[in-house]
């Protein structure tokens, strides 16, 4: 009994600080930076990383409030893309005749404090009746209310972003979070994806291994809900196809780098490196790495990522998996 007291004052302490937030927000105390807004009669919010990083304070930590930094083109052209097709809607008089499309969306700089915040906004502009928000919060806003949001990009954000907006029933597609576990739908029964699952991507790069008849190699991972998955379904097919693995090290763009930068240093027989990773968590290894007699497999979150091209000398001969693309005619 004394448990579920306990679990009862942790709640209603959470709920509390919810409200508190989106009172806040109905009262636009908390700006925040990077947002783009155009009205219309259907609101669609947009989470979009159009930078690396945050800059973080003295305590090593990073707020809602910090400012981005290290430009991601990528992500830009990603936002762009979402904004010529709501034009292109609006333009058109077959789609959507006599409804303007309208449009909120942020920077969330690939950071998940920042797309909470982001999410957040969408979250206190719909009818919060749905977690009983209804009696306390007066918001009075000019826009509709978010009928759906694009984005984010990585797994490890758009996973937290999609447990807090599945609370308001608010959908989400995602353009490039390919983490297995984002397709459990009991879960996440209101995320979708326009590219494929983690599911295949390991196996096809256990299957380039096997093709070279490479048989001793070693693995690097993000330690986050993109690379854990990953390369552990990559090591059951390994196992499976008789490759040996030397080591395997998870890190961050922050943590483990000198774990992983020793295993690749001192392990001279492994010539094949398996990295499933985001380009903005490997780079800080690569920039340490001296070997330049390893063979890189990588997955498809850094295979073509511009924070590693800067890298040739190390990366040159990688194999890279990439998802397949279409041509917008």
């Amino acid at each position: 009994m004394r448990q579920l007291k306990n679990c009862d004052r942790t709640f209603g302490n959470a709920t509390l600080c919810l409200m508190c937030y989106i009172y806040l927000l109905c009262q636009s105390a908390l700006p925040i930076d990077g947002f783009l807004s155009r009205p219309g009669d259907v609101m669609l919010g947009g989470l979009f990383s159009m930078h690396y990083d945050v800059q973080v304070a003295q305590d090593n930590r990073a707020t809602a409030d910090s400012l981005c930094e290290n430009f991601r083109y990528r992500g830009f052209r990603e936002l762009n893309a979402m904004q010529f097709a709501i034009e292109e809607i609006n333009n058109s008089t077959t789609l959507l005749p006599n409804v303007t499309l309208g449009y909120n969306i942020f920077d969330d700089c690939n950071n998940v404090k920042k797309a909470l915040a982001a999410s957040l906004r969408f979250a206190a502009r719909n009818n919060i009746a749905t977690i009983g928000f209804d009696d306390d919060c007066s918001c009075d806003f000019k826009n509709p209310a978010t009928l759906g949001v694009v984005g984010p990009t990585s797994s490890d954000i758009t996973i937290s972003v999609a447990n807090l907006l599945g609370l308001f029933d608010i959908p989400m597609i995602s353009y490039a979070a390919t983490s297995k576990k984002l397709s459990n739908k009991n879960q996440f029964p209101q995320f979708l994806r326009t590219v494929p699952s983690d599911f295949e991507q390991p196996k096809v790069m256990a299957e380039v291994v096997a093709h070279f008849n490479w048989t001793w190699v070693g693995t690097i991972a993000g330690d986050n809900a993109y690379g854990r998955p990953g390369i552990e379904q990559f090591l059951v097919e390994a196992e499976n196809k008789s490759i040996c693995v030397a080591f395997t090290r998870y890190i961050t763009a922050t943590e483990g780098i000198d774990e992983a930068l020793q295993a690749i240093e001192n392990n001279l027989d492994v010539k094949v490196v398996v990295a499933f990773i985001g380009g903005s968590n490997l780079a800080p290894l690569m920039r340490r790495v001296t070997r330049q007699d390893i063979t890189w497999i990588a997955s498809e979150a850094w295979s073509t990522s511009s924070s590693i091209l800067q890298f040739t000398d190390v990366t040159r001969g990688t194999l890279g998996i990439q998802l397949r693309t279409g041509q917008i005619a």
